[in-house]
């Protein structure tokens, strides 16, 4: 089996890897504590997979996972225009525009002091590649039968897998600070 810290687990990339960035917290830590047990985890991980399998027949289909990719864009997308709409009248104006951009430059600073600035020619986040490979190579890591379908039992023995990965001290609960980091800024490597 491949090392899992470098893999973002289709069934999981639904959206369950989102889990480690929340603005009140992470979305599995269903009662807010700030703390994900091993039962939100999974709880999570199950609504994931049924809130992507369209047709409910238990199974994740190459288009059942593209609907999920396309839906989390467009809600990534949805909350970045209501971050940058201050003010929430729909749209955002040059000054609201200014004012995101000028916290961003403050931010890079921020960043810059504590890790020193770029090397000449590097990139920030848009040059970032996602870890695990391919679409195919991700898929192969869940799907264990080969049928190119994801099953609920793949993805929750995927689910339990990836928790014991991130449950560094083995007590259960996902703590803040646990877990691999993810290189680049947001993940304070980089």
């Amino acid at each position: 089996m491949k090392t899992l810290t470098k893999v973002l687990i289709p069934g999981l990339a639904i959206g369950l890897i989102g889990v480690a960035a929340h603005a009140k917290g992470p979305k599995a830590d269903l009662n807010q504590d700030g703390k994900v047990t091993h039962s939100e985890f999974i709880t999570e991980a199950q609504l994931k997979f049924e809130t992507a399998d369209l047709d409910q027949d238990g199974y994740l289909s190459e288009a059942e996972r593209e609907q999920a990719r396309a839906n989390r864009m467009e809600a990534r997308q949805t909350k970045r225009f209501e971050h940058l709409d201050g003010n929430g009248d729909g749209t955002v104006s040059s000054d609201e525009f200014a004012a995101h951009s000028e916290m961003r430059r403050e931010r890079r600073g921020d960043r810059e002091g504590r890790r020193g600035p770029k090397p000449d020619g590097a990139r920030g986040g848009a040059d970032r590649r996602r870890p695990g490979g391919s679409p195919e190579e991700r898929l192969a890591e869940v799907d264990i039968n080969g049928d190119g379908l994801i099953s609920y039992q793949e993805h929750m023995d995927k689910a339990e897998t990836f928790f014991t990965m991130l449950d560094v001290d083995q007590n259960g609960v996902l703590e803040k600070g646990e877990g691999p980091r993810r290189p680049g800024p947001r993940g304070g490597r980089g």
